[in-house]
């Protein structure tokens, strides 16, 4: 029985090593794609950032998944299109936590998190907190993507509203 109590220990923290690695490789990409900005990267660049293969890359290639620009020197891929896929990829609180201290040089304010605090009933907490879960996402980002889709359905109305808010819509298409 101990023996197995050792397995199950070392597997445990062989599971928390290689979440430890894959968080520092994940911080590592964000804070070189957003601090160390280039107008454009190669495929193989692309995906080294974003945690995929290079036959993930070809594949998203060809399903035009990712947009690329052909060129005498080879396929690039923008800044923005990266940064679309890795926000895609990673919560914004990672993001921001990875940047640190450097995010506001980096991410527009209106972009920024903030926080919201609201009362609801119960039962759309729990709602809330339920659907979340089947998407494995934090309540946070379920909340974030269904507030994009309300943004996007009223945004000839809110942009006369809110300043900045065609931009920070756009970003990081638009700047």
């Amino acid at each position: 029985m101990v023996n197995l109590h050792c397995h199950v220990t070392m597997a445990a923290l062989a599971r928390q090593d290689s979440h430890r690695s894959r968080s520092k490789t994940t911080a590592e990409a964000i804070r070189r794609v957003f601090l160390d900005r280039r107008d454009s990267y190669a495929p193989e660049e692309g995906a080294e950032l974003l945690g995929w293969t290079p036959s993930e890359m070809e594949r998203a290639i060809e399903q035009r998944t990712v947009e690329v620009t052909r060129g005498h020197s080879g396929d690039r891929i923008a800044w923005q299109e990266v940064v679309t896929l890795l926000m895609a990829r990673c919560p914004q609180a990672t993001i921001e936590e990875a940047l640190g201290p450097e995010m506001a040089s980096v991410i527009p304010e209106p972009v920024r998190l903030a926080e919201l605090r609201i009362r609801i009933p119960r039962y759309q907490i729990a709602m809330l907190a339920n659907l979340a879960e089947r998407e494995r996402i934090s309540v946070d980002e379920l909340m974030a993507r269904h507030l994009l889709d309300v943004a996007s359905s009223e945004s000839a109305w809110l942009r006369r509203r809110i300043a900045g808010f065609e931009a920070a819509m756009r970003w990081p298409e638009g700047g």
